[in-house]
């Protein structure tokens, strides 16, 4: 704003369009967690396990986590909760999430 550049013009638009992309890809991955990270009630983290192994498939499918992405990290916390009693739940979160990187 205070050098309204064509070039920082660019950077901006660029920057916005990879947020919203980053957006659509968390709300299209893990649409049952949308409400609880609005209303910041999701669980604490207590399987570390299951939790790196997400990060790790995003960050090697879609992209590394970023100042900005990582505010959803709490998807994956509520994710990995949410899979405890599902017998090779995180499996399934993991295909999840290569599917939607492959599209968005």
């Amino acid at each position: 704003m205070t050098n309204p550049s064509k070039e920082n013009n660019l950077a901006l638009k660029k920057e916005i369009s990879h947020r919203m992309e980053v957006d659509l890809r968390f709300e299209t991955m893990f649409p049952a967690h949308v409400e609880a990270f609005k209303s910041n009630t999701t669980p604490e983290p207590t399987n570390f396990d299951c939790y790196r192994k997400l990060v790790d498939t995003y960050e090697t499918s879609c992209e590394r986590m970023d100042d900005f992405s990582l505010k959803y990290m709490k998807y994956f916390v509520a994710e990995c909760e949410g899979m405890k009693s599902i017998k090779n739940g995180s499996d399934q979160s993991v295909e999840k999430i290569k599917a939607v990187c492959d599209t968005i």
